[in-house]
């Protein structure tokens, strides 16, 4: 089940209303504007995506086939606006013909841009995560790599999620990797992912503290086996004790 805003569920009611009076309120019927929103890159549906009127407050949301229908509008010219989290607003001049259906499908482009991760910088970032890919290079790990690298982008004080292989500390050069580290960030926990959730090499998600003013090192290190999504009471429980644990260093 999708679950609206409740911005969404009234613009969901008035363009119903419009639609059950639309013939006393105006001299001319309503018309109709039908779709489908997709990702521009790969064409898959984005369900859940807002698409509504400029100033009308008319709108609906795409459905799990990234479909909407609004209905009862009246006729005349406006812009069609979409937004999906992550992706960039598209907006589209369109106009409405008395008693007729519109089609316009719309094609949103992600807000996510590519660069090369050893070359990208920046800084100042409050949070950095990332899931670091299955390397057979044995001569220079490339997660070590890009950790190392992405820890100077990282604001002093602030977390750093890396999804990391199981034998992560056990591949050529980690000694090194370790010393590197040492320098920079606090190891600050270990979550073993459940193997169910992985076909081949499962994983578990690093945890780095970078250093700070006033930043000390954790007196404990968190260590946890995140139990199956099968198993939610014991999941919800184990995330209970996980946040608390945070909690706790934060007042350390």
């Amino acid at each position: 089940m999708i679950t609206h805003k409740p911005s969404t569920v009234v613009l969901f009611i008035i363009s119903t209303l419009f639609l059950s009076i639309g013939s006393s309120l105006f001299a001319q019927s309503p018309g109709k504007i039908v779709g489908k929103v997709t990702e521009s890159v790969t064409g898959n549906p984005l369900p859940g995506a807002n698409v509504f009127l400029d100033g009308a407050s008319i709108g609906a949301a795409t459905d799990l086939k990234g479909e909407y229908e609004i209905l009862g509008v009246p006729p005349g010219q406006y812009t069609l606006m979409a937004t999906y989290i992550g992706y960039k607003q598209k907006d589209t001049e369109i106009e409405v013909q008395p008693g007729e259906t519109s089609t316009i499908n719309i094609e949103l482009e992600n807000e996510v841009f590519f660069q090369d991760t050893l070359t990208y910088y920046d800084q100042g970032f409050s949070l950095i995560v990332t899931d670091l890919p299955i390397s057979e290079d044995d001569a220079e790990y490339f997660p070590y790599k890009v950790i190392n690298h992405h820890l100077d982008s990282l604001s002093d004080g602030k977390y750093f999620f890396a999804l990391i292989e199981n034998d992560f500390f056990e591949k050529q050069g980690s000694a090194i990797f370790k010393q590197e580290i040492d320098k920079k960030a606090h190891i600050f926990g270990l979550i073993k992912l459940n193997e169910s959730l992985f076909k081949n090499n499962p994983k578990s998600i690093l945890i780095l503290r970078k250093f700070g003013e006033n930043i000390k090192k954790p007196k404990n290190f968190l260590m946890v086996d995140l139990p199956s999504f099968n198993d939610l009471d014991n999941l919800n429980n184990t995330i209970s004790q996980i946040d608390l644990w945070f909690e706790k260093r934060e007042d350390e």
